[in-house]
């Protein structure tokens, strides 16, 4: 498996899906988006590596640019006080790019397991 691959589902894991409190699963994302304005900046920040691996990965412009899509509607939801908080635990736009370039990959990702297709 590429390298870059690797370690963005160790990354996208982490911000998304890390963490469990009451069934509900969260990452540093949501912990970092906590702080107001600064939280949701640094998150979108991060999140930004996702879409290096996919460059690296010679991800095609569409992609890309569904990828920046996720990143940004994740940060506009974040950003909102409280109810932003509570929907960021539910939109994890590095899952959703995980997933972009599991596909590109020519792999599909079910239950933290690659299989081939």
């Amino acid at each position: 498996m590429n390298t870059h691959l690797k370690r963005a589902r160790v990354f996208a894991k982490l911000m998304d899906n890390q963490f469990s409190f009451l069934g509900v699963k969260f990452g540093l994302d949501n912990i970092i988006g906590i702080v107001p304005g600064i939280g949701d900046v640094a998150g979108m920040s991060l999140s930004v590596y996702l879409i290096w691996v996919g460059h690296q990965m010679d991800l095609p412009k569409h992609k890309k640019a569904k990828m920046i899509r996720n990143v940004v509607l994740d940060t506009a939801i974040g950003i909102l006080p409280l109810v932003g908080d509570l929907g960021d635990l539910f939109f994890k736009a590095n899952t959703k790019n995980l997933e972009i370039l599991e596909e590109h990959a020519g792999k599909t990702v079910l239950e933290g397991e690659v299989i081939r297709e």
